[in-house]
């Protein structure tokens, strides 16, 4: 297991109330992501590195990168990752991190089916939606309700 070199920042704990706290707004403590979040944190910081040069900050770009891609090698735990963040991500960088794995978790919705997103035409779009409302079904049930069928006799046959 590889240990992080912790770097100052602006977090401190809060001994009395078992939180982190950063200026005016309180962090929940946790231990680590989830095991499903971890990939998706773990992706959404590659994102974040590839598209902006000056993330997490301009004068420690490499030295966090190469922590985090020494966590990252092999099996990653969440609580590693968490650690990353805290460390290296500002106040702003990690709430703007929690509030995008919120709209994720949402996102995953309450069954646990992985989603997956799909461009269509505003006509095509404006057809399903008008056919799902009306069968009382969403999109996705719709779909799966009127070629479910279809494509289990397609996966069969191969």
């Amino acid at each position: 297991m590889y240990h992080l070199r912790v770097q100052p920042c602006s977090w401190h704990r809060d001994t009395t109330r078992n939180v982190l706290t950063t200026g005016n707004s309180m962090v929940a403590r946790r231990k680590g992501f989830a095991q499903k979040e971890t990939c998706w944190v773990r992706g959404y910081i590659e994102r974040k590195f590839g598209t902006n040069k000056a993330w997490p900050n301009e004068t420690q770009r490499q030295a966090s990168w190469a922590a985090f891609e020494m966590i990252t090698t092999g099996h990653t735990e969440g609580r590693e990752i968490l650690l990353w963040c805290r460390s290296w991500l500002s106040p702003a960088q990690w709430g703007s991190l929690q509030r995008t794995l919120r709209a994720w978790r949402y996102r995953q919705g309450k069954t646990g089916i992985p989603k997956k997103s799909i461009s269509v035409d505003y006509e095509a779009w404006l057809c399903l939606t008008t056919l799902a409302k009306r069968d009382g079904f969403t999109i996705s049930g719709f779909l799966m309700e009127k070629l479910g069928d279809e494509y289990r006799k397609e996966v069969a046959r191969e």
